[in-house]
């Protein structure tokens, strides 16, 4: 079951709609580094929250695939032990 999981996200970040997705994520991402119009400490948290959840998105890709990669090693190890 959880190498249909793997399989179905690969399948879906290949798609030409995931990369624009993506696209419009680093767009966004280089957009809200720009520090100067925060006003304040309440708005400097909120941009925070913002860039950590673009981080996770624009990192997801490879998220998923260093899990797909450790799961593949520990299933070859249990099956040599």
């Amino acid at each position: 079951m959880e190498d249909q999981i793997f399989d179905d996200m690969l399948d879906t970040f290949s798609t030409d709609g995931w990369k624009l997705i993506i696209d419009d994520f680093r767009q966004l991402a280089e957009q809200a580094v720009n520090v100067q119009t925060i006003e304040d400490g309440n708005a400097l948290q909120y941009r925070k929250g913002q860039l950590d959840i673009l981080d996770r998105l624009l990192n997801y890709e490879n998220t998923v695939r260093a899990q797909q990669s450790i799961n593949e090693l520990e299933d070859s190890d249990d099956q040599g032990v």
